[in-house]
């Protein structure tokens, strides 16, 4: 099957809950957009490092800034996020000093290609030097070429050099077969060797030369113009915006109110080239992109109660919240218009999302500063830049340095975006593509190129839902990420495709519970102001508080684990809150916890829910078995409300089975097979076909795929299965009179003749 070659294929509806399945992440559609930002640098704190002298501070960080910049010739923005200083005067002498670099960088590279008159002469007379040489070495190579045509010639009357001797490579890989058994069959004379051993000399020889003559025409195709330059004749020539301004709290100081501080800096930066953003957006081709100070509407403790800013803003709470309200809105309105337009959307603040915004959408990029906790987050939900906050250096340690950091933001596009559902044969390259889109690092890929050198990748689309598949002589794997999980013994494809949407739709089906409850608590927990992110059984409140939700009977656990495999079990949410803050673990945020406020939210499963099984102290449990054991396997499986993507594919939720010629010849019936726990199963139903049926000693039967069956026998040698028989008749002997009832019947009916002659005693 060719590369984008479609199977079509009907299908049915997948189950649609929006508030369960979360948009895949949104994106422009340039490959990469560069980023340079920094934030927090307080010129003022860094002047002791500097012998107490203000302007040699202000030309030193601005040259330092300046040098990390690089000029790159694609969709780039400087962004500098607040905190230059709380002295108007020094942050404006600061952008003006670094215009000043911008400017010295432009006149360096004018005086690097100034032209004297000598300048021009001497690359005239250069030129026609070039030439001559030019002359020489064509005549040269001529010459050459001449003298293998001749040799050739000679050859061929003993052995065709163009059909035997060339086809055979590089001068090693002729010399190589020169010496071997299959030329000297050929019993050729001497001198044909010789001559051959001459033309590939002759033309390794030649080969060099025209490298060399590469080289000489790249000079003669240089233009040089006919004018000479002075310094005189330099001009700066300002870019449209050589960075985006956002003020932080700290610029605001000494200003009346907020409006007359905007007013002020966009007087003196903007006609030195920089852009002040306060909640307003520009954009071009590929990207909107929103600025502003943000404030703290949404933090109860850092806030205008006690950080500095403008006067007006001291103290007064209302005010601030009126300030956040207008960031809002139109960050809001930027946001709208940016997906309309389908551009990539970034979003610049000073004060941190959670201050400004109350929450992280999916659709943003953030750039964000003020706290002096650097930060970056980039997963399935978030993707933060938080990360070059300069800070005071309080504790000593600054070595006068600072940099730009640069980022290439996600804006990657869905390289199967513009597909019809199908099954189409796709490359690993675009496979890494598509999980850049959806946000998830999955590694460089290695494992998935090496299985393409002797298979073939396919990505099946399906209402919005992909899965990607491994085909290859030993049959179909499911790739799970950066891994891949063999699933089925045939090669057809097309039999995976027309279940993939039974699959996908009964994987749904059975995880929307347990997703329903989830979201419920995520959502609460946002509210609270914690992290609320969704994995596996597990929903976060913070890096080690946790809780889990046992799909099985809905119960739900509040635990501590302060490290993998360590659990320590809450009675109640409310109980957890406690020992959070008995541990000082609510890392600077004010959390209404207690009863009479948490009612608030008496309606989320947070309030409701009781455990009963409380571990006091920390305790060890399995992290392969249990509830951890089941949180691992269905983690890949939530891929399915995040990224859209399936991770897996369990073939017994199929009803239909695969009808493509087998590669198995012998069938397992008959066979017992013991577990990882020592259950055994007797083999009732093999037709060599992807599904096994398995009888235990009570009588209940079950099905398993062929694949699983045999993967199970891998691994650690306590817990993998095993054969314990290889046959009926193995079976009979092994067994005899402790043959289990329930096999009985089964052996009897697919095994009349090993009973002949036989009683059984009941």
């Amino acid at each position: 099957m060719s590369e984008h070659e479609i199977i079509p294929s009907g299908g049915t509806d997948m189950i649609k809950k929006v508030e369960l399945y979360e948009p895949m992440l949104y994106y422009g559609s340039r490959p990469r957009i560069l980023v340079e930002y920094v934030s927090d640098i307080h010129l003022l704190h860094h002047v002791r490092y500097y012998g107490g002298n203000c302007r040699k501070t202000i030309m030193s960080v601005a040259k330092s800034l300046y040098e990390s910049h690089k000029v790159i010739y694609r969709i780039a923005f400087q962004v500098f996020l607040g905190d230059i200083s709380s002295d108007r005067d020094v942050t404006v002498a600061f952008y003006r000093q670094y215009r000043m670099q911008d400017k010295y960088h432009q006149y360096k590279c004018f005086k690097s290609k100034m032209l004297s008159r000598d300048d021009i002469q001497t690359f005239k007379h250069k030129q026609v030097e070039y030439k001559k040489r030019s002359n020489i070495l064509n005549n040269y190579i001529a010459k050459k070429e001449a003298i293998i045509k001749q040799l050739m010639s000679e050859i061929d009357e003993h052995v065709s050099y163009r059909k035997v001797i060339a086809p055979k490579g590089k001068s090693e890989d002729i010399k190589e077969y020169l010496e071997s058994k299959y030329y000297k069959r050929r019993n050729l004379p001497d001198f044909v060797t010789e001559k051959i051993l001459q033309v590939v000399s002759l033309q390794d020889e030649i080969s060099e030369l025209h490298k060399s003559e590469r080289k000489i025409n790249s000079v003669l195709e240089r233009v040089m113009p006919d004018s000479i330059t002075k310094l005189t004749d330099f001009r700066y020539e300002q870019r449209d915006v050589l960075g985006f301004v956002i003020l932080g709290n700290h610029e605001y100081v000494g200003f009346p109110d907020v409006d007359t501080a905007v007013t002020f800096y966009k007087r003196q930066l903007e006609p030195l080239g920089f852009r002040v953003m306060q909640n307003e957006f520009v954009e071009n081709e590929e990207v909107v992109f929103y600025g502003g100070t943000g404030f703290a509407k949404y933090n109860e403790q850092f806030n205008a109660n006690n950080l500095q800013c403008c006067d007006a803003m001291m103290g007064n709470r209302l005010y601030e919240i009126e300030q956040t309200n207008l960031f809002e809105q139109g960050y809001k309105e930027a946001k709208e218009y940016a997906g309309k337009t389908g551009k990539c959307f970034i979003c610049a603040a000073h004060y941190p999302v959670n201050s400004c915004l109350g929450n992280f959408d999916r659709e943003a990029i953030y750039f964000t500063g003020h706290t002096h906790r650097n930060e970056r987050k980039k997963t399935e939900n978030i993707v933060l830049y938080a990360d070059n906050q300069i800070g005071y250096h309080d504790n000593g340690g600054f070595d006068g340095i600072i940099r730009f950091k640069r980022v290439t933001t996600g804006s990657v596009r869905n390289p199967f975006g513009d597909l019809k559902d199908g099954c189409y044969q796709t490359t690993p390259e675009a496979y890494l593509q598509f999980y850049e889109y959806i946000g998830e690092y999955i590694g460089e890929g290695k494992l998935i190129r090496k299985r393409c050198e002797t298979g073939q990748l396919y990505v099946i689309k399906a209402c919005g839902y992909y899965g990607f598949f491994v085909v290859n002589n030993s049959g179909i794997s499911i790739v799970n990420g950066g891994m891949t999980k063999k699933i089925a013994s045939s090669q057809n494809i097309k039999w995976i495709y027309d279940n993939f949407k039974i699959v996908v739709d009964k994987y749904l089906a059975v995880l929307e519970p347990l997703r329903e409850i989830q979201v419920q608590i995520s959502n609460a927990l946002k509210k609270l102001g914690f992290n609320g992110t969704i994995h596996g059984l597990i929903v976060d409140v913070d890096f080690y508080n946790h809780v889990m939700v046992n799909p099985v009977d809905g119960m739900i656990t509040f635990y501590y684990s302060p490290v993998y495999g360590q659990v320590k079990t809450f009675e109640s949410f409310q109980k957890q809150l406690e020992f959070m803050e008995r541990e000082e673990m609510f890392e600077g945020k004010i959390i209404k916890y207690k009863s009479k406020e948490i009612t608030l939210y008496n309606s989320s499963v947070l309030t409701t829910e009781k455990n009963n099984n409380v571990l006091d102290e920390l305790t060890t449990v399995s992290r392969t078995i249990g509830a951890y054991g089941i949180s691992r396997a269905i983690s890949p499986l939530q891929r399915l409300f995040t990224g859209h993507v399936l991770r897996d594919f369990d073939l017994r939720l199929i009803e239909v089975e695969n009808n493509d010629t087998q590669t198995r010849i012998m069938s397992l019936c008959g066979r017992v097979y013991v577990d990882g726990n020592y259950n055994e199963y007797l083999v009732i139903r093999d037709d060599l076909g992807e599904f096994v049926s398995l009888l235990d000693i009570d009588g209940k039967e079950t099905v398993m795929t062929y694949q699983k069956l045999m993967s199970s026998m891998k691994g650690n040698s306590w817990t993998r299965a095993s054969w314990l028989t290889r046959n009926a008749t193995q079976t009979m002997n092994e067994y005899g009179e402790q043959l289990p009832n329930a096999w009985y019947n089964v052996l009897y009916d697919c095994f009349p003749e090993l009973f002949e002659n036989k009683k059984r005693t009941v």
